[in-house]
């Protein structure tokens, strides 16, 4: 009977029985043992055309006509029909089944003890449970190794861990991390952040409905007893709603990160052929700024506009996440000698861009990676006489250079007034 050709009305409440079964066993987390489909696959179901009446089909199950999930490995019995049904149901709805991605948590360490604990029992609570973690401890002085073994003995899923006789550094330690991982999906992670229950799910899902080689989220910012302060980090970053349109209209944030970092490391994840890409990691890079920029220029990236994370501060974050003001921003930059801080961007560019070229990535990347770093060398350049700074930083406002590769006008003001 699944071979003939039935009336077009049949056929829809044939294929809507058909599906309400598969999706009835996917939330029993039922083993589809067949010869079609194995344990841990991922299934895509494309709803055909010809099911032409969408209200009634999204109604009863509860599903937009395109869904997509993973089946772990349980322990139910398979279903004795589902060798029947299968073929017909790869033909007709365009079935399409992948291995679920391996999942590779790489978390760096350093005297994290006051922290560390909430964050590996907020792993614990994953609806998703990574299939690997990776902890390199940067040669702590606190009981964090202690926490750290003591959790290792009791995961239920596999630790790797590395305890430094020496000190790396932040950007080199998270380089060891990632190089160790072996899963195709690589997420970063930080000692004193606390991820919501559905962080690696949602990430995961992101990277299985779009071709991208970076995912990262919003993170909810703060403070020490993980009370929210009102904002997330994209508000502090100033990652506008007109720059997430582009970017998820493009898959290419290119312009948007060479402008400012957006992209906090414990929101990131990326796929493992990007890898070869990033490391070694530059010492006077920050490593979640130069991953997201490699990224963008290896292939398309994405974000989640939810707020994943809670992103703590304690004091001692290598990076806040506190809002500031504009006024508060300009002030900070009268008080920094504005050549060494140019120097100092011009020698990440240059950095950036000799990787890019070694790894051929693309084209258009490259060329706005070397229009910034010709505009830094213009604004190291300036006269000290501050009247002659006008025509130049003139020019380069009107040619759109402060819009595309500046956080915001304030650095304008900086170029006209610091000494």
């Amino acid at each position: 009977m699944f071979y003939s050709k039935p009336p077009v009305q049949d056929c829809q409440s044939l294929l809507l029985q058909l599906v309400e079964l598969v999706i009835l066993s996917i939330k029993k987390q039922a083993t589809l043992c067949t010869n079609t489909i194995a344990p841990n696959l991922t299934l895509k179901l494309s709803i055909p055309l010809l099911l032409t009446n969408k209200e009634p089909w999204q109604k009863s199950l509860q599903h937009k006509p395109s869904l997509t999930c993973v089946i772990q490995p349980p322990h139910f019995a398979p279903l004795p029909c589902l060798p029947l049904i299968l073929p017909h149901i790869n033909r007709v709805l365009n079935v399409t089944t992948q291995p679920a991605p391996k999942i590779s948590i790489a978390l760096c360490t350093y005297n994290g003890k006051d922290h560390v604990e909430a964050f590996l029992k907020s792993l614990i609570e994953q609806k998703r449970q990574p299939d690997e973690l990776i902890i390199c401890d940067d040669n702590s002085t606190d009981t964090t190794p202690d926490l750290i073994r003591h959790f290792a003995s009791i995961s239920s899923f596999p630790i790797r861990t590395y305890f430094h006789a020496n000190r790396l550094g932040v950007q080199q330690n998270f380089d060891f991390a990632i190089r160790h991982c072996q899963g195709q999906i690589i997420m970063l992670a930080d000692q004193d952040d606390y991820w919501q229950p559905s962080k690696i799910e949602l990430l995961e899902t992101t990277f299985l409905e779009k071709q991208a080689v970076a995912v990262f989220s919003d993170a909810e910012v703060v403070d020490k007893e993980l009370r929210p302060l009102g904002y997330g980090m994209w508000e502090t970053c100033n990652f506008r709603a007109s720059e997430q349109a582009a970017l998820l209209q493009n898959n290419d944030g290119t312009e948007c990160l060479l402008r400012h970092y957006i992209v906090t490391g414990a929101t990131l994840a990326f796929k493992r052929s990007l890898v070869d890409v990033i490391s070694p990691i530059p010492k006077n890079w920050p490593h979640d700024a130069w991953i997201a920029l490699l990224a963008t220029g290896y292939g398309p990236i994405t974000f989640r506009k939810e707020k994943l994370i809670l992103y703590r501060q304690h004091g001692n974050n290598i990076v806040g996440g506190l809002k500031k003001s504009l006024w508060k921003d300009i002030k900070k930059g009268l008080h920094i000698k504005r050549t060494d801080i140019y120097s100092e961007e011009i020698d990440r560019l240059q950095k950036l861009i000799t990787r890019a070229r070694d790894k051929r990535l693309k084209p258009s990347f490259i060329f706005h990676a070397e229009e910034k770093l010709k505009f830094y060398i213009r604004r190291k350049a300036l006269p000290s006489n501050r009247l002659s700074r006008l025509a130049p930083i003139f020019r380069d406002f009107h040619g759109g250079y402060y819009k595309r590769f500046t956080r915001n006008i304030g650095s304008l003001f900086i170029d006209l007034l610091q000494p």
